[in-house]
């Protein structure tokens, strides 16, 4: 049965606790959160210029809040509410890209999964730059002089960036393969279990474990091994996060 071969494979508690270094279950949270910040931002774009093309084939009247959103994929935007960001901090896209690669460099995770998902990021970064280039050498007075301007090229970079994305977001689950024996990339997953399903459109955890009682043997390990580090009080927040219904 699948239940058996999926949690034969799990280390035993005593054998479980390395460093987050040494695992790299910090570093795959790191590429959690900014991949999530990466596709939100790159649906934002999708949306807005969707929103637009409907009443006008044109993109040049919102080349600046295409810039916008480029520039917070590219470096952080430091007027951000809740940022203590500085200027010429990386964002989220920049970010993903340089975890991809240390964790495709990494020996002991090195596959085509990982190597493919930080080619994927690496290209999408430099679409973006591109298209934040296309944009900045654009003239200020772009409204007087439509005619000598075109958001053609600015088009074609976008959809190959949205490509470039859509390339990203299709191989993300795999890199968590390897992760889920693991109590702290699992909880990460499930606490932020509603973004993957706005990004997914479904829920992509769920289909990991494809039975009820997969994911309430996943939710008696979690609990068992928060148990044996002393984290008690987390097995109520672990009940609501994997059956938030109550299953």
């Amino acid at each position: 049965m699948r239940i058996r071969t999926v949690f034969s494979q799990i280390r035993c508690p005593n054998h479980h606790y390395s460093s987050y270094s040494e695992d790299n279950s910090l570093l795959i949270q790191f590429m959690i959160v900014e991949f999530i910040h990466t596709a939100q931002l790159s649906n934002k774009l999708k949306c807005l210029i969707q929103k637009h093309l409907k009443t006008n084939q044109s993109l040049i009247p919102i080349f600046p809040d295409i810039k916008q959103i480029i520039e917070q994929l590219i470096r952080e935007h430091p007027r951000r509410e809740g940022s203590d960001s500085f200027p010429g901090a990386k964002g989220s896209l920049a970010k993903l890209k340089e975890y991809c690669g240390f964790f495709s460099h990494n020996s002991s995770h090195q596959n085509k999964h990982h190597l493919h998902l930080h080619l994927a990021a690496n290209q999408a970064l430099l679409t973006a730059l591109h298209i934040q280039e296309t944009l900045t050498a654009v003239p200020l007075n772009v409204h007087e002089n439509k005619r000598t301007t075109s958001s053609f090229p600015i088009k074609g970079a976008i959809t190959i960036f949205q490509n470039k994305i859509n390339q990203i977001i299709r191989r993300f689950p795999q890199a968590l393969t390897a992760f889920w024996d693991n109590e702290n990339v699992v909880f990460c997953i499930f606490r932020l279990r509603q973004s993957f399903i706005d990004i997914y459109g479904t829920d992509v955890i769920a289909q990991q474990f494809k039975t009820p009682a997969e994911t309430k043997q996943l939710m008696e390990l979690l609990c068992e091994r928060y148990r044996e580090r002393g984290f008690d009080s987390l097995i109520p927040t672990i009940h609501q996060l994997i059956e938030p219904n109550g299953e």
